[in-house]
């Protein structure tokens, strides 16, 4: 009894230019038994599989390009440091609450009852601004 795997079966059909079945039903119609059936790959399983496979693969692309290529080093260094821009300018928002030389609350700078800058954020910073200047002003330990 001849054998053969599904690797063999894969390179005969490129050789010959065949199908897969064409080369598998030619070698069963001449005695040839298939050993071993071909491993499914588990990533091509299902589409979370294959979405986590691809972002391996695109993470450790771009690992092996930082290392050998400078301009593709230099693009990723610019992409990185914009997007710290646009982050740290989203974060370092002005505060609506003003303050003395000593640190104690002293009022707003836009009304905080109406308007745009009323919103429950805004109202609730002042509330807690004024609740520590008051416990500040009197000694209070919170």
């Amino acid at each position: 009894m001849r054998t053969y795997k599904h690797e063999d079966l894969v390179a005969l059909a490129q050789e010959t230019g065949r199908s897969l079945e064409d080369v598998k039903q030619v070698a069963h119609n001449s005695g040839w038994v298939l050993e071993q059936e071909a491993r499914t790959l588990r990533a091509l399983d299902s589409s979370k599989d294959a979405v986590a496979a691809m972002k391996q693969v695109k993470q450790a692309t771009l690992e092996r390009l930082y290392k050998t290529d400078p301009l593709i080093r230099e693009s990723l260094d610019m992409q990185v440091a914009v997007q710290q821009a646009r982050l740290d300018r989203t974060t370092n928002k002005p505060s609506n609450n003003q303050y003395d030389s000593e640190g104690n609350f002293t009022g707003v700078t836009r009304s905080i009852i109406s308007g745009p800058a009323a919103t429950g954020k805004n109202q609730t910073d002042a509330m807690k601004a004024i609740k520590t200047s008051v416990y500040k002003r009197l000694g209070v330990q919170e």
